[in-house]
């Protein structure tokens, strides 16, 4: 009998990345931090999801705070 766990369904992991910034490339970062981790917990045809946040941070479409900050002034003066 085999020691590996027979898992079915759905399986939600977080995954360690370095930290997300404008411009960088998220596939290479994915990747490279699956592979840091994947211990036989990872196969061909697996699914991987990335929250909607760190795709728009890597992609610069967000709005800082200062911009948050003028629009509220721009309103209320």
């Amino acid at each position: 009998m085999s020691n590996k766990t027979v898992r079915e369904g759905v399986i939600s992991r977080g995954i360690r990345t370095p930290l997300i910034m404008p411009g960088d490339d998220l596939q290479n970062i994915v990747i490279s931090s699956i592979e840091c981790v994947n211990k036989g917990e990872f196969d061909d045809g697996d699914i991987i999801c990335v929250t909607e946040a760190v795709v728009a941070i890597s992609q610069s479409n967000f709005v800082s705070h200062e911009d948050i900050s003028r629009d509220i002034e721009r309103k209320y003066e």
